[in-house]
């Protein structure tokens, strides 16, 4: 019985050494480390914000060019992430300017913001993705170490009028993360012209990076469907403004409004690998520009006005449809 009873215990020993082996397997693969195992994913790890970042900025000049690089350091004692573009205003300068910015600066109204506008890549930086058309971009998510992660952002814009232009200047710029916002000082009456962008966050402190994208013309299709149901939507929004109150629009605005309702239902895509978005994008198309065609003939000619309304009211429905067909697609 005694003997019977050791080698029992025997055998449980070794099942539950081999159950350890299994499981040590599992959460270990092979040929990786119990460190690079038990490394957090990036998807758990809180999004940086203002109170867990030192953010500066310092001046990059070019020839004709402003750039300014917008360093983000974690100063936290927990790692955190960063993705896409941060908010960046300039507050333009309202007061009479200096003698050596005098001919070239024109003060603005007093608490003018200049919102810098999203650019994938710029001549300071950005991210390089190869031949990957921009429409198809996503930024990375940049994971910044505890007390040592740092990432950067570039501002590029020109800061010299064409021939005898004047143009606004700034000194602050309002750099914003999530729901808050710093102020920093860059420069007085620095001149503030044409093409204000500011690219996305990426790791390191030269505020470029290259990012392999894989090319996909599903992607691509989903994008132009997508960019062409939303120019379609703002242009028939504002042909209804312009139906619905004439008096505040003048005769060229509402042919102009209407040609643009013709012309982007022309443009419009019709041939996806998804059949019924095929569908839905012809239908939308076909109605868009018999909307944007009695509407052109309603500005000249009396009896239409009806007819316009309800093919409005009949695109409304179909784009509705298209939105719910595009929602489904990935």
């Amino acid at each position: 019985m005694a003997t019977g009873s050791l080698s029992w215990g025997r055998r449980s020993a070794a099942i539950a050494l081999e159950l350890a082996v299994a499981v040590l397997l599992v959460v270990v693969p092979f040929g990786v480390g119990i460190s690079s195992a038990s490394k957090v994913n990036a998807d758990t790890i809180r999004k940086c914000t203002i109170s867990s970042l030192r953010i500066t900025v310092q001046n990059g000049d070019g020839m004709h060019h402003g750039v300014e690089f917008v360093t983000f350091s974690n100063v936290s004692g927990t790692a955190c992430t960063l993705s896409g573009y941060p908010r960046v205003e300039a507050v333009l300068d309202s007061a009479k300017g200096p003698g050596n910015v005098i001919g070239m600066y024109a003060p603005a109204p007093a608490g003018t913001l200049k919102k810098a506008v999203d650019a994938q890549w710029a001549w300071a930086g950005g991210v390089d993705v190869g031949d990957v058309p921009l429409k198809t971009f996503i930024a990375p998510t940049i994971t910044l170490a505890a007390h040592t992660g740092v990432a950067t952002s570039t501002l590029n814009w020109v800061d010299g009028p064409n021939g005898d232009g004047t143009c606004p200047a700034f000194n602050d710029l309002i750099i914003g993360i999530g729901e808050g916002s710093v102020t920093r000082f860059v420069r007085a009456y620095e001149l503030l012209c044409y093409e204000f962008v500011v690219t996305p966050i990426v790791k390191g402190t030269t505020g470029s990076m290259f990012v392999k994208v894989d090319f996909s013309k599903k992607a691509n299709d989903l994008a132009d469907a997508r960019a062409g149901a939303s120019s379609l939507r703002a242009a028939v929004t504002a042909l209804h403004h312009e139906i619905e109150q004439p008096r505040k629009f003048s005769f060229s605005q509402q042919m102009q409004a209407a040609a643009s309702v013709q012309q982007i239902s022309q443009n419009s895509i019709e041939d996806t690998p998804w059949p019924k978005l095929n569908s839905s994008l012809a239908i939308v198309s076909r109605e868009g520009e018999t909307l944007g065609n009695y509407a052109v003939m309603s500005l000249t000619q009396s009896g239409y006005s009806r007819t316009v309304k309800k093919d409005y009211l009949r695109l409304l429905a179909s784009m509705k449809s298209l939105d719910e067909v595009l929602k489904h697609l990935s």
